[in-house]
């Protein structure tokens, strides 16, 4: 109750973010339904959707689709050569 005996409204969860990535997506909109899952059952669904988050994370590093793309690498600068400490000018 607040100062002025007034009940608060119910703190509503924020609506899931979209990521643009579908099984990240689809991992944190198990959150979103925590709301009708018993209390002793929450641990549950976080050890879910972590278990989710890292498989997916754990995809990016591995080779083929979905997984790490080439670093790009800067242009070459017009007449740059790379440091050599034992050139002289």
């Amino acid at each position: 109750m607040s100062e002025s005996g007034a009940v608060p409204e119910a703190v509503q969860p924020p609506a899931p973010v979209e990521t643009g990535h579908a099984r990240v997506d689809a991992a944190l909109a198990a959150l979103a339904e925590l709301e009708g899952v018993p209390v002793d059952a929450h641990a549950g669904v976080f050890e879910g959707v972590h278990e989710a988050l890292r498989t997916t994370l754990s995809a990016l590093d591995e080779p083929g689709p979905g997984g790490p793309r080439p670093t790009p690498q800067p242009a070459p600068q017009p007449n740059h050569r790379p440091y050599d400490p034992n050139r002289r000018s």
